[in-house]
């Protein structure tokens, strides 16, 4: 089953250099999971990702959030799903994306509630996480990604340099099927 499609005529090569001074002075991040395990959230600027955004038909209609997601050098995110989205499109700022994975998993198993940002058990956003998986995709990608996120997923990021990636996450009725057919018939992209 494809879980993942790239999106090469999304360009932003001007919108890139911004958004990487944005996130080398980031200085407020939450993060899920503990140790090596921990991917990293942080909150753009509106005026950060307008640019970007604008490179949508609609995006006022497409998109329910927006953040920047950093997995450290040497970082794991581990299998999980998400709860409160079914399709994003992550955008890479900086990185080594070539040497770094979305990884993806079976989905044999019910899988566990993970404990919520910065290890609230309170926290509203449950994902959930899973350990007895297999691993069966590696993708490394240096253009944008859109992909399924109720199919287990992960990051593997084995690299000496942190991996920032910008993540726009899609309203619940942009399915990953209708966003793909979307962006095959170019009604995604300005």
């Amino acid at each position: 089953m494809e879980n993942y499609f790239l999106l090469p005529n999304l360009l932003y090569d001007a919108e890139r250099i911004e958004l990487e001074n944005y996130v080398k002075t980031f200085p407020d991040w939450s993060f899920y999971g503990y140790g090596r395990f921990r991917i990293f959230i942080g909150f753009p600027t509106r005026e950060s990702i307008i640019p970007v955004a604008s490179k949508f038909k609609n995006p006022k209609t497409l998109f329910k959030k927006i953040e920047i997601n950093m997995v450290k050098a040497n970082g794991i995110v581990a299998p999980h799903t998400d709860c409160d989205r079914f399709a994003t499109l992550n955008i890479p700022i900086m990185g080594d994306f070539e040497n770094s994975t979305l990884d993806f998993y079976t989905h044999n198993t019910d899988g566990e509630v993970s404990p919520g940002l910065d290890g609230n058990q309170g926290a509203l956003y449950k994902p959930k996480h899973y350990i007895e998986e297999e691993l069966i995709e590696q993708v490394s990608y240096t253009v944008p990604v859109c992909f399924d996120t109720q199919t287990v997923h992960g990051v593997t990021n084995c690299t000496k340099q942190d991996r920032y990636i910008l993540a726009l996450s899609f309203r619940e009725e942009f399915t990953y099927a209708k966003l793909k057919e979307m962006y095959e018939y170019g009604d995604l992209l300005v």
